[in-house]
């Protein structure tokens, strides 16, 4: 659990805390809008049909989302609502609808990175302010990088094995669908030692750090 790093102070736990409440009030409502709009302009409004589209954030809150991005520092998204016969291309829809998501994040995760290069411009606000300030939107890029990584692992329920589908045979992914409940089981026994934190950290990580030379963002994980 993130609290438990070392070296882990009151005024970073706080500081962290508000970066996953404004991921979760603000970025992953978006991040479900992002999978709904995408499916709408393939050709499926099922999603739509429920209120997919809304923009109203508090349509799109997961709690059990909320709980697992707080406690974790990593979440996945709400299943996405598809008919895939509706798209033209069924697989390369299903591809696309899945991908939209995660790579909202990336971008999401971009931008609060050039927001915190450039606070590196601003001298009217106190340095003390500006260590928050900078320390949160560092924080709002390494989660939004954590979960647009951790919702690609290629496993059911996640967004990545939606991407990897379409390149699969229709055989090996009947098989899939035949053993999802201990596929699932598999993944939350992964999870919960810990496996699955080294591939999305390492992503994390390399990522952060293309996005700290681009935007000049002072801090590196």
């Amino acid at each position: 659990m993130w609290f438990l790093r070392p070296g882990m102070n009151l005024e970073y736990a706080l500081v962290m805390i508000a970066a996953f409440l404004f991921t979760i009030l603000l970025v992953m409502p978006f991040h479900e809008i992002s999978h709904n709009f995408v499916a709408h302009k393939l050709g499926d409004d099922t999603a739509k049909s429920f209120g997919g589209l809304s923009l109203n954030v508090l349509d799109h809150i997961d709690m059990f989302c909320a709980l697992s991005l707080i406690i974790f520092g990593m979440c996945w998204s709400k299943p996405i609502l598809v008919n895939q016969s509706n798209f033209k291309h069924e697989r390369l829809g299903v591809c696309l609808t899945s991908l939209a998501g995660p790579c909202f994040n990336i971008l999401t995760a971009f931008i609060m990175g050039l927001v915190g290069g450039f606070l590196f411009w601003v001298t009217f606000l106190p340095a003390s302010l500006l260590r928050v300030l900078c320390e949160f939107f560092q924080c709002v890029t390494i989660v939004n990088l954590r979960i647009a990584f951790f919702n690609l692992l290629p496993f059911p329920t996640l967004d990545g094995f939606g991407v990897i589908a379409a390149f699969l045979p229709d055989s090996l992914l009947h098989k899939i669908n035949q053993h999802r409940f201990y596929i699932l089981l598999a993944f939350m026994f992964l999870l919960f030692i810990g496996v699955l934190s080294d591939p999305v950290n390492f992503l994390t990580v390399a990522t952060y750090r293309l996005i700290a030379k681009i935007t000049g963002v002072f801090a590196i994980v």
